[in-house]
């Protein structure tokens, strides 16, 4: 996700998005999301968001030195959902690998509806910033309006989050510390409108803030 304008997608990109991946802890209570069992056809399903989002964002590469495939990104973020005990819900995994083609890569709300169904395409537009305000407007409807969003756009809201810090963290993009002091307080200011959504990507969240600010100290 393009972090409502903060600023980790598109063709300038930040690092491996592995720094995110290794999420440790359990889900907390009320963690589980309906949705799709894993199955033969979840498995198709998922490959299929990974082969589509793949093409679209190919050309793409993250922030920072070792400008990583932008694909890497989304990959983690849906990563990070499975491994704290939302891997069940394959749409919440699916619009995890594509939340950000309809911002980024010019994929229209109809495609999606028609290549992966209503439930995916309704939590990719949630979390699909407005390209028509300027960076700032678009992040500070972000923390207007992310405590009315779906559950599983708060979710995969806070995946994306806990993969952008931990990038800047471990694979900096050319920001001076105040940028990234900004988009610690910004991520921050998201979070704390959807506490409650996930013990452990909350969690998570809390500690590569922590991280960070302890680096940008140093």
């Amino acid at each position: 996700m393009t972090a409502s304008g903060g600023g980790f997608s598109g063709d300038a990109g930040s690092g491996t998005a592995g720094s995110g991946a290794g999420v440790s802890g359990t889900a907390g209570s009320g963690d589980a999301v309906s949705g799709d069992l894993v199955s033969g056809a979840g498995v198709s399903g998922l490959l299929q968001a990974l082969r589509f989002a793949a093409e679209k964002h190919r050309d793409h590469r993250r922030k920072g030195a070792t400008a990583a495939p932008y694909i890497n990104h989304p990959i983690t973020v849906a990563e990070q959902l499975a491994a704290l005990g939302l891997g069940s819900d394959v749409e919440l995994l699916m619009a995890a690998i594509l939340h950000d083609v309809v911002e980024d890569t010019g994929t229209t709300e109809a495609e999606l509806v028609e290549a992966f169904g209503e439930r995916v395409t309704r939590i990719v537009m949630e979390v699909t910033d407005d390209g028509n305000l300027r960076r700032e407007e678009r992040k500070s409807q972000t923390v207007s309006n992310i405590a009315g969003k779906s559950r599983e756009a708060r979710l995969l809201k806070l995946s994306d989050l806990i993969a952008n810090i931990g990038d800047m963290i471990h694979h900096p993009p050319h920001w001076d510390d105040e940028r990234k002091r900004e988009y610690l307080d910004w991520g921050e200011a998201v979070v704390n409108r959807l506490r409650g959504t996930h013990h452990g990507l909350e969690a998570r969240f809390d500690a590569l803030v922590r991280e960070g600010r302890a680096v940008l100290t140093e």
